[in-house]
């Protein structure tokens, strides 16, 4: 049998090219001898031969179409026994999608159920009809307790109704062997005490042997849970191993075991906190534990107290709503200013980058390092592309000196010189996207990062120096710390001091917000080195035209769910004058949080976040592709307009405030 049809022998052709050629041949040679009698006796037998096999041919097409006009009823006859009987539940289905006929499997999925001219979609709801086009249709429905997955393909017809088979696989066992497996893969959490020491430091003697054991209660008591298991592994950290499906409780009850630890001991100055890196969905448990890592190094970037997801494909925030508690070491300032100086003095040329829009803590971060580079004979530049005009006016006065002539170049000129030989050093971001000039990334493997905000997903990755700091005030006090470690001598001029202890101004709001005792001492250090505070707060003044502009912004916020400000404006101002009034609006009485949002230079939407504490802007406006930290934090929306922008934060906070 072939496709259902029984094989059968018929004449093969009597004559083929060879014969034909050998008697045309022939009868020629004949006439030529004048053999006439013998050629004509060859071409009449050809003839012969040609009539006899168009009527054999002719004979075997009738007999094959008689053949197949009588099989024809027992092959359509066959068809829908087979369909009626087959194991897999069958139904056809009409162009608007009524069920005209359906098979026995079908009747038994649906209990008996009549079916005939019901709407598909009172089986399959999401069906359409005009989607069953090319390779067809495919998804998933429930019958009763089963799950199918559903396929359809469509025959057409030139004379008549198109129609739809559809066929129903079960596959009921296959999904809950495919959910078991999900549930029972593991789970690893990274659980690290952000802040043992300081806690351990500062309780009372009479706590201090009560610390450990109570937070090790809690977490112990969150592994038997969970029926995991959890190990110690340092004196401030513990590994934990639990399911799929345990985890997913620990999720859904938003890691309240952040908020146990938190309320363990209020009566304590400095409250516990922790920081958990989760990693799940890895190919094997070594991944799994790679991914544990790099979100717990996430979670700590962003200055802990919160749990960070790591899945293979993106990174989940839990937390994360409390202050940053300053823990740095003046240790690991000297050791990256020893690694910065190396990297720098066997370098071709440095090129330092900022993000876009630079503001003064970028370019005072990066006038520090151009001072030391240039100063030990490197050839180092700083790409600037668009700069208000108090970074315009820090930008001319440094590079007035001698020693800094042409350190600031564009975008263009980066480009044409960079090579991977220079050393790119990236200050106040570390987001790829967020960088002045993201190309430049990938025109070198020499890359160092310095930064202080709250680590964010698109981090630059794998960089040859990472000096991430979230507890410091401003990329300038990192800056200046390293400028005290990385030379013998001093090498910053009055100016380049100045526009350093600016930057660490701007940021910290005239040191009123996010310092700490390491803040005045970087500060103390760039005053010794010719900064003037008085003429650093001169810079900052505004002409009467940009104040009046600053006021009217002020003047038009609204209150948002009792204690935030937004204020909305379609005029281009400059980024400072957006801070700034941000900054204002904090200083009202019973606002807790500023927005401010206007038409940027050179993006359609600048927002500007200001925050007393208790509500962290970072996290908010992170919804929106920005960052910054739990006091200040901005973000750039390209192709959205200030109303719609608008539209989107309220979103953001409400978001911020239900989690």
């Amino acid at each position: 049998m072939k496709n259902g049809i029984k094989s059968g022998k018929y004449p093969k052709k009597p004559v083929n090219i060879l014969y034909t050629a050998i008697i045309v041949l022939g009868s020629v040679a004949a006439l030529l001898l004048k053999e006439t009698v013998l050629g004509l006796a060859l071409l009449s037998a050809l003839i012969l031969a040609w009539i006899i096999n168009a009527v054999s041919a002719r004979v075997a097409q009738r007999r094959m179409a008689g053949y197949l006009e009588r099989l024809t009823p027992k092959i359509k006859n066959a068809e829908t026994q087979s369909l009626a009987g087959f194991p897999f539940p069958v139904a056809v289905l009409t162009e608007s999608g009524k069920i005209s006929w359906y098979n026995n499997a079908l009747e038994d999925a649906v209990c008996g159920e009549i079916l005939s001219q019901r709407d598909i979609k009172t089986l399959v709801p999401d069906f359409e009809t005009d989607n069953v086009r090319g390779e067809g249709f495919r998804t998933k429905a429930k019958l009763y307790e089963k799950l199918y997955e559903v396929l359809a393909h469509r025959i057409s017809s030139a004379d008549e109704d198109d129609i739809i088979f559809v066929y129903f696989i079960d596959i009921s066992e296959s999904e809950e062997i495919a959910e078991r497996y999900k549930n029972e893969r593991p789970v690893e959490m990274i659980i690290s005490l952000d802040n043992y020491s300081e806690v351990i430091n500062d309780a009372p003697d009479k706590d201090k042997p009560l610390i450990g054991s109570e937070i090790e209660k809690i977490l112990f008591a969150m592994a038997r849970n969970a029926g995991g298991i959890i190990k110690q592994t340092e004196k401030d950290k513990y590994v934990l191993f639990v399911t799929n499906e345990a985890f997913d409780e620990i999720v859904n009850k938003k890691f309240a075991v952040l908020d146990e630890v938190r309320a363990l001991m209020p009566e304590l100055s400095i409250v516990p906190t922790l920081s958990i890196g989760v990693g799940l969905d890895g190919a094997t448990l070594e991944e799994n534990d790679s991914f544990a890592a790099a979100a717990l190094d996430m979670a700590l970037g962003r200055g802990g107290d919160q749990a960070v997801i790591r899945d293979g494909v993106s990174f989940k925030y839990f937390g994360g709503k409390t202050r940053e508690v300053e823990k740095r070491t003046k240790v690991r300032a000297r050791v990256v200013s020893h690694a910065l100086r190396e990297l720098i003095l066997k370098s071709e040329q440095v090129i330092v980058m900022g993000h876009s829009m630079a503001d003064v803590d970028c370019v005072g971060a990066g006038v520090g390092i151009l001072s030391y580079a240039r100063r030990n004979g490197c050839r180092a530049y700083m790409i600037i592309n668009k700069a208000d005009s108090v970074v315009s006016n820090i930008v001319s006065d440094v590079s007035a000196q001698d020693v800094m002539k042409d350190a600031f170049i564009s975008r263009e000129y980066a480009r044409e010189i960079i090579n991977q030989k220079t050393l790119l050093i990236v200050v106040d971001t570390h987001i790829k996207s967020l960088s002045e000039y993201p190309e430049l990334l990938q025109q070198t493997d020499q890359v160092a990062v310095i930064d202080h905000h709250r680590r964010a997903t698109d981090f630059i990755q794998n960089p040859v120096l990472l000096y991430h700091e979230p507890y410091a005030s401003s990329t300038c006090e990192m800056v200046a710390e390293i400028s005290q470690y990385i030379s013998d001598k001093s090498f910053l001029s009055s100016v380049e001091a100045k526009a350093l202890y600016a930057g660490m101004y701007m940021d910290t709001k005239g040191f009123s917000l996010k310092t700490g005792a390491r803040t005045f001492e970087a500060a103390a250090f760039l005053r010794r080195n010719g900064a003037e505070p008085l003429a650093v707060k001169k810079m900052f003044k505004s002409d009467f035209d940009s104040y009046m502009k600053r006021i009217a912004l002020v003047s038009s916020a609204t209150i948002y769910k009792n204690n935030i400000a937004i204020a909305v404006s379609d005029a281009k101002l400059p980024q400072t004058l957006v801070a700034r009034a941000a900054d204002e609006l904090l200083d009202i009485e019973g606002i807790d949080t500023s927005f401010v949002l206007s038409s940027g230079v050179s993006a359609k939407t600048v927002i500007s976040a200001r925050s007393a504490g208790e509500v962290n802007v970072q996290v908010v406006l992170e919804k929106l592709g920005g960052g910054g930290h739990i006091t200040i934090a901005g973000a750039q929306l390209e192709d959205v307009e200030p109303g719609k922008a608008c539209e989107m934060l309220k979103d953001a906070i409400d978001e911020y405030l239900n989690s």
